[in-house]
């Protein structure tokens, strides 16, 4: 994940912000769970505002929750998903915005009515990496996840006819994973790479696939098979 800090900060989190954590203190729970870095004096971040287009997932910030491996929760917290630099970032009561330091597999990060979570994955070499990935369908067996994708156009200089085009953001690629329990996630860009997944249950998806029409880079259609897949796991 690409990292771009300049002061390493403890967030001390003593607002009303924490409203449900269940009363735990700041430094033994959120400052200690969640460390941040303060960006607010980040060169690339300034930069954005000379870029054309939009390097977020959304770009207001929306309340959201933050909720531990340990199920400790920081909720009503302002947050917003930075596809480029591949990093949530919270906006403080104060208006400083952070990047969670430290993000951690089994913890989940809720922005509006959206879930992320934290997980190891395939790259296409083969490589294992980490990243962010937003939960479309999750089950006992599978999770559905996606994957975003940002990068910066440079600028193009002006043809006859064509004017100038500044440095832009491109828009946003969208890539099709799978979770099998606490495997790594795996791309699944056609229908023959999510069959490959599970072998025992070949023959059952194929026809489902086929009568329900599945489109596998369709949102609704993944969601679709991602439910039907935990569901014929669960008969196992």
């Amino acid at each position: 994940m690409k990292k771009y800090f300049v002061t390493a900060v403890f967030l001390l989190l003593a607002f009303p912000l924490f409203a449900q954590s269940g009363g735990i203190a700041p430094s033994e729970g959120i400052s200690n769970t969640w460390l941040m870095n303060d960006v607010e004096n980040n060169n690339i971040f300034k930069g954005y505002s000379s870029i054309a287009g939009n390097p977020y997932l959304n770009r207001n910030f929306r309340l959201g929750e933050l909720i531990s491996k340990n199920k400790v929760k920081f909720a009503n917290a302002p947050m917003r998903y930075n596809i480029y630099t591949d990093n949530i970032e919270y906006k403080s009561p104060k208006n400083r915005i952070y990047t969670l330091k430290y993000p951690t597999e089994g913890e989940a990060y809720k922005i509006g009515d959206t879930t992320f979570i934290y997980s190891p994955y395939y790259q296409r070499n083969k490589k294992l990496s980490m990243s962010y990935f937003q939960v479309l369908a999750k089950g006992p067996k599978v999770m559905g996840l996606v994957r975003y994708s940002v990068y910066i156009q440079p600028f193009q200089q002006a043809k006859p006819y064509t004017p100038a085009k500044p440095p832009r953001f491109s828009s946003k690629n969208i890539y099709y994973y799978v979770k099998i329990a606490d495997a790594p996630a795996r791309e699944v860009p056609t229908k023959k790479s999510f069959l490959k997944l599970f072998p025992d249950q070949k023959g059952p998806l194929i026809h489902f696939i086929k009568k329900e029409h599945i489109g596998i880079q369709r949102q609704q259609d993944f969601i679709k098979l991602i439910n039907y897949c935990n569901n014929l796991l669960g008969k196992k």
